[in-house]
């Protein structure tokens, strides 16, 4: 029996919402405010020079179509300027958070190309 097997990536990512910081300093605290010392933080992600978190729209019959289709929905994204990648970074308050390097992946890529160029800078 043969099985096809086919990729289709996304055609569109949405942003509906997004909160711009000045140094990824100021989103690793952000990301473990209230975390006890110890604990392990693994929401950000790195790609181009740019660290981000997001929080995807919620699962339900409009979201699952839109996925379908290759619409992808975030609502809200929090990002900095970060030029060079650090596998993790240990906050003041003694949490460890873990960046993971998203790079490899097209649509991240593309997410952070359009972060740098468009709202990064600004314009």
């Amino acid at each position: 029996m043969k099985i096809d097997v086919r990729y289709e990536p996304r055609k569109e990512v949405i942003i509906h919402e997004y909160t711009k910081y000045n140094s990824h300093e100021e989103l690793v605290e952000l990301s473990a405010k209230g975390l006890p010392p110890g604990t392990i933080q693994t929401a950000l992600k790195w790609v181009g020079g740019v660290l981000l978190a997001f929080n995807a729209m919620p699962v339900n019959t409009i979201t699952t179509q839109e996925l379908i289709e290759g619409r992808l929905h975030w609502d809200h994204v929090s990002f900095a300027p970060m030029p060079e990648y650090q596998q993790q970074i240990i906050t003041d308050n003694g949490v460890t958070v873990i960046i993971n390097d998203v790079s490899g992946n097209q649509v991240f890529r593309e997410i952070g190309k359009f972060l740098k160029r468009r709202l990064l800078k600004g314009t």
